[in-house]
């Protein structure tokens, strides 16, 4: 399946997602999500941003069989195109399989019982938008651009047993406007994580 519009057209490609599976798979435990996001074996994980799917299947990877990663994606577009790829894409015996979601974010959070995720991640679209190859440039057309708001955060806030996870773009005001700071990484790198610890189980 293709998504064409009047400037270019996309078809779904792991593309670095491959690379970053294939270093995990050979031992590399540098992947800055497993890291930021503190992955482990048999984690449950919720992608709130599907996206072009990369950092799902990584995540996939890293938590292996035994573990889950489900993923949102608002876009009709988006989601048809992804999840179809996904079908098909050779996960491979020691990675789960990416469960695409169609709906968005704040919806399905505000569902769900408190604690149902290890890690909830984000990667909302950049504030100021930096050069890309033509399948990002697709995705920023297409792509939910509604920020992502402190109540959103509250709410994944609840949905983790352990972290939140959020992805932002260096230089740019992305984190800070949501009360976060940038985890230590690669000065080379631009893009930025940071990260907000679960709210604590309610007293009964």
């Amino acid at each position: 399946m293709s998504l064409w519009d009047s400037e270019n057209s996309f078809s779904f490609n792991p593309g670095m997602a491959h690379l970053r599976r294939l270093r995990w798979l050979e031992g590399d435990r540098g992947d800055a999500l497993a890291r930021v996001a503190e992955l482990r074996a048999g984690d449950h994980v919720l992608d709130c941003t599907l996206g072009l799917g990369q950092d799902a299947l990584v995540a996939a990877v890293v938590v292996g069989q035994q573990g889950r990663v489900v993923a949102l994606e608002k876009s009709l577009a988006l989601y048809a195109v992804v999840s179809e790829g996904l079908k098909t894409y050779d996960a491979g015996p020691e990675s789960c399989r990416v469960e695409p979601v169609h709906t968005g974010a704040h919806a399905y959070l505000r569902a769900l019982p408190s604690g149902s995720f290890d890690v909830v991640f984000f990667d909302p679209m950049f504030e100021k938008p930096k050069k890309s190859q033509p399948a990002f440039e697709m995705l920023r057309r297409f792509a939910e651009h509604a920020p992502l708001t402190p109540e959103v955060l509250e709410e994944a806030r609840r949905v983790a047993r352990r972290w939140v996870v959020v992805k932002g773009a260096k230089h740019s005001e992305d984190l800070r406007k949501l009360g976060l700071e940038a985890e230590p990484g690669s000065r080379y790198t631009s893009v930025i994580w940071g990260r907000v610890p679960a709210l604590p189980p309610a007293r009964e």
